[in-house]
């Protein structure tokens, strides 16, 4: 039995390789290293800040803020930056609304939370 007639064995193993452009061939580094332990890793600490902005934006905004009360809230000193960075996939999403839609670049302006209808 070879590694291809099972791809999604939990025993499946790759072989890491390094090209040598100099020399013109691939060359292993190491005989059965598994690559996805290294992976996982280095994934899940990126997400987690991520999600956990997200969660304090939506938990802040049950009441109508600024953009720059959110993103000081936020730990963010750059408003414009944090709107268009976070804010705007927020409102994108229906997450979040404007309060004056028809002018989204009012002084005035200030975002809150989307409650649905039932």
């Amino acid at each position: 039995m070879t590694i291809s007639d099972k791809p999604n064995s939990s025993n499946q193993k790759f072989i890491a390789t390094q090209y040598k452009e100099d020399e013109g061939y691939i060359k292993n580094m190491k005989n059965d290293t598994q690559l996805s332990p290294q992976v996982d890793p280095q994934v899940n600490p990126q997400v987690d800040p991520q999600v956990e902005l997200r969660e304090k934006i939506i938990s802040y905004c049950r009441v109508p803020h600024s953009k720059k009360e959110i993103a000081a809230y936020c730990g963010f000193k750059d408003a414009k930056n944090f709107a268009s960075k976070h804010l705007n996939a927020l409102i994108k999403q229906g997450i979040l609304e404007m309060t004056i839609p028809d002018k989204p670049r009012s002084s005035k302006q200030k975002y809150i939370l989307v409650l649905k209808k039932d």
